[in-house]
């Protein structure tokens, strides 16, 4: 619950889950809201290959625990009329499937499996691991909210960047405007050594080319006369 990295509480969700039963295999769906299928995010055991597999609804067991919200577990999944075609998946004898549930709603599913011949799920394996789903659940939402939560501090030091550059930078040219033009002087007047060089420039024919062609052109002018500058300078 503590840890706060989405991805890590995805890969720790599936091993802590395939621990409780005692298994290697396990896996952990996600709902993709875009696309509107379930995503295989995390994979233990052999499942790692399988990242990235995308289930409709009513799709294998998992596909048919996000219609109905209601664990499953099938111990004769060999002969399952819920079994993927998918040779990968071959060797699951016995699989358990959980939902993931945020207010009622199947956000995910988190599945075990067991390849031994007569290992079995039972109640209480259902139970043990639907407990533990709930406290999956807040930890998704946890680093889910931390995830946001950094997304949009970055947005803001991005917007407080931008706004501190064009508080100093003119937006169409790039170039210094005149209140950091104002400032340099200033900080150079009380310099007591050294030489001061300023050059003032008109950009010929501008109102013409404003008037004849619209002042997007002229914009264009300008910004090239300002890269020209820029490439100028030292």
């Amino acid at each position: 619950l503590n840890r706060l990295d989405l991805e890590d509480v995805l890969e720790t969700i599936v091993q802590r889950a395939a621990e409780l039963v005692d298994t290697r295999h396990g896996f952990l769906f996600l709902h993709n809201a875009e696309k509107d299928v379930l995503e295989l995010r995390v994979g233990a055991g052999f499942y790692r290959d399988a990242v990235g597999l995308c289930l409709k609804r009513g799709e294998s067991i998992s596909g048919q625990i996000w219609l109905t919200g209601k664990a499953m577990y099938d111990n004769h999944f060999m002969q399952s009329p819920w079994r993927v075609a998918d040779p990968r998946f071959s060797t699951v004898r016995a699989t358990l499937n959980v939902p993931l549930l945020r207010g009622g709603e199947v956000v995910g599913v988190i599945g075990v499996v067991y390849t031994e011949p007569g290992r079995q799920f039972s109640e209480r394996e259902v139970v043990l691991v639907s407990r533990f789903a709930e406290q999956a659940v807040i930890a998704l939402d946890n680093a889910g909210l931390y995830r946001q939560v950094q997304a949009e501090l970055q947005e803001r030091k991005l917007y407080e960047k931008q706004l501190r550059f064009l508080s100093s930078h003119d937006a169409m040219t790039g170039l210094l405007n005149r209140r950091r033009l104002d400032e340099d002087l200033e900080r150079l007047s009380r310099r007591t050594e050294g030489n001061i060089a300023v050059l003032v420039s008109d950009v010929d024919g501008l109102k013409l080319l404003n008037d004849t062609f619209g002042h997007a052109q002229g914009d264009r002018l300008l910004a090239a006369v300002a890269r020209i500058l820029q490439e100028c300078m030292p």
